[in-house]
């Protein structure tokens, strides 16, 4: 009786361990997951596109 309400507590407490991610995951929030060297080449990434942006308009 005590290994099953053992096992039946540490099913649960998986369970809400898990489920935060899980929530995170599905709104959109996976970016928390990204490590910073991927975070930094996004960011990278948004600066030079803006600038080629921000460079051909004001050629025209």
């Amino acid at each position: 009786m005590t290994g099953l309400l053992i096992v039946v507590t540490m099913v649960v407490l998986l369970i809400l361990a898990l489920e935060p991610a899980h929530r995170r995951a599905k709104l959109g929030g996976a970016a928390a997951f990204r490590s910073g060297a991927e975070q930094t080449v996004d960011r990278d990434r948004e600066r030079i596109l803006a600038e080629i942006t921000n460079s051909r308009l004001s050629r025209q």
